[in-house]
């Protein structure tokens, strides 16, 4: 039965900074006052998923533009990125407005996109050269922002898992019939377990099931939180790696709260952890989208199900 509680903050949220940054400035601005000199991005982020099977060097379009379309105007443009995504993503230096356009498209190259890790998504960050100071809220318009963050991963095509036998062969790739525990209908049974929340909600909740990326390490639990689908990677030495992800609700003030695992966001050590058997425990942290957070993290726990309850 599930049973989950939000949890009420009666002495208020404390807010703190942790060890991630806001990476895009936002800004709106008054039509009447735009420099000619200036450009901007109109989305602050765009992702692009592609097909499992694609290969080669694919190509994103970002537009770009300015206010005033007098003349024509060379924007610098500054990619920011980790090691990782710098072995993909190739960002031009400038691009050109020609006199009387408006917009200009940033193409940004990504390259063998068969290389990349599935599950895994990277990202850069593309901040333009000139986009002048921020002005005031103008409803005509809407925002500009100075830069974009551009991610990129690989579809990741999701299968259930089902009850093993022996559940230290969770990460096998060559399971059979024969690894699984059957149920009363001849079938292998879905593999589901008990969530225990402890932070933004509290109690437990056996209505959560797990799934896998097919040909990866990349796990999810569904129906999770707010009814979202969280996502983890099991790594080789079984700590696990949680990236901050949506839960499926917002907070008082309307901003997206975020659950992560502690080393991600720079306010903690403790890892994430898989025993090799039935239990995952995640050390937590729970945050809001702008970089706010609760000033405590929490520790939670996924149990699979064994299946003896169902042949009883």
């Amino acid at each position: 039965m599930k049973k989950i509680i939000e949890s009420l903050f009666a002495l208020g949220m404390l807010f703190a900074t942790v060890g991630c940054d806001q990476d895009q400035i936002v800004a709106k601005f008054d039509t009447s006052g735009e420099d000619a000199g200036t450009a901007y991005f109109v989305k602050n982020a765009v992702s692009e998923n592609f097909e499992a099977s694609a290969t080669g060097t694919q190509t994103i379009n970002l537009d770009l533009f300015r206010q005033d379309a007098a003349g024509e105007l060379t924007v610098g443009l500054t990619a920011e990125m980790d090691e990782a995504a710098a072995k993909f993503f190739r960002i031009p230096e400038s691009v050109t407005f020609a006199d009387g356009d408006y917009r200009v498209i940033v193409p940004v190259s990504v390259l063998d996109v068969e290389k990349f890790d599935k599950g895994v998504t990277y990202a850069v960050s593309i901040s333009v050269n000139n986009a002048g100071t921020e002005n005031e809220s103008s409803a005509s318009i809407g925002s500009k922002y100075a830069s974009v963050t551009l991610s990129a991963s690989l579809t990741l095509n999701w299968v259930p898992c089902y009850v093993l036998k022996d559940f230290s062969k969770l990460l096998s790739t060559d399971l059979t019939d024969a690894d699984y525990v059957v149920g009363p209908d001849g079938k292998p049974m879905l593999q589901g377990g008990v969530y225990t929340y402890t932070f933004w909600w509290e109690g437990e909740d056996d209505t959560v099931m797990l799934e896998r990326a097919e040909g990866t390490n990349v796990f999810r639990l569904t129906n999770w939180g707010g009814g979202v689908n969280i996502l983890f990677t099991i790594n080789a030495d079984k700590t696990i790696s949680l990236t901050s992800q949506y839960v499926g609700e917002d907070y008082s003030d309307g901003t997206k709260v975020l659950v992560s695992d502690l080393p991600s966001t720079g306010v903690g050590t403790d890892v994430c952890t898989w025993d090799g058997d039935r239990t995952f425990t995640f050390p937590l942290v729970y945050l809001l989208e702008d970089g706010r957070w609760f000033g405590e993290t929490c520790v939670e726990t996924f149990v699979l199900n064994d299946g003896s309850a169902s042949l009883e």
